[in-house]
């Protein structure tokens, strides 16, 4: 008798998962049209937490580990384009998507400039120039950026500001 489900199992059901959530987010999309839509898909942020393993001064770092590891970090890599691509051909002209990976769990102690725990911020829309690169951002500045796109008034209380030259 096994004691836990193996990698692969894993994966799928995983996989299984995160198309659920995006299939029903779409279709909360299409169906009820609201003005903002937000969905989580944790994939990355799971895998790099227990498997980020890159420095040889980690506990229980190998070569060959770190290489098993990575491969486990780029499968949910993989599931977030999968996520993101299918999410992308579900836009109209109007909408806006904002895509936003961070190092949620913290840098652990590790250095926080290393390529693997920094943020990825992508955004599309209307308002939004096609490959358009802007400088680096803080996450509190997201929340005043998407009240401005979707021309709300920012209360009070919202830290951060609007992100200069994202639609310029």
């Amino acid at each position: 008798m096994r004691s836990w489900i193996s990698r692969k199992e894993y994966e799928e059901i995983s996989e299984r998962f995160v198309n659920w959530v995006t299939d029903v987010s779409l279709f909360t999309k299409n169906e009820y049209q609201p003005d903002l839509l937000m969905f989580y898909a944790p994939q990355i942020e799971l895998q790099e937490h227990k498997y980020l393993l890159t420095d040889p001064r980690q506990p229980d770092y190998t070569p060959e580990k770190s290489r098993k590891y990575m491969e486990y970090i780029q499968w949910s890599y993989k599931v977030a384009d999968s996520v993101v691509g299918k999410t992308v051909k579900s836009l109209d002209e109007n909408d806006h998507l904002f895509i936003v990976s961070t190092p949620e769990l913290g840098t652990h102690g590790g250095n926080p400039n290393r390529e693997q725990l920094r943020a990825v911020f992508m955004a599309i829309g209307p308002d939004i120039p096609r490959g358009k690169q802007i400088e680096p951002i803080s996450n509190l500045d997201i929340a005043p950026t998407i009240y401005e796109l979707l021309e709300l008034q920012t209360p009070d209380y919202v830290e951060g500001k609007r992100i200069k030259n994202l639609t310029e």
